[in-house]
């Protein structure tokens, strides 16, 4: 996480979305919520958006899906993200 804010501050650029369909499957890597938030005041940087809920229009398990979702939107407060966007997919 370091080096990507490094490098966004680098670039003049103050503003990033984080994924959690990354390797790790964390949004913040292996950094804390306030880890993640120190780094980011640290370079200056505005965490715009988690990217993604997703498979939220397949409902298999309503129960998982609510988890999850609840889960993201607790880390996104955390993290002063100011959207979670939502992935669907096509069932196949």
């Amino acid at each position: 996480m370091h080096q990507l804010f490094s490098l966004v501050n680098k670039c003049r650029l103050s503003k990033v979305e984080l994924r959690n369909d990354m390797p790790s499957g964390k949004v913040t890597d292996n950094l804390s919520n306030d880890q993640l938030n120190a780094v980011a005041a640290k370079y200056s940087i505005e965490i715009i958006t988690i990217n993604a809920l997703g498979r939220f229009n397949l409902l298999d398990d309503q129960a998982e899906l609510l988890k999850n979702a609840e889960a993201l939107l607790s880390q996104a407060q955390a993290i002063h993200s100011q959207t979670l966007m939502q992935r669907g997919r096509s069932a196949q």
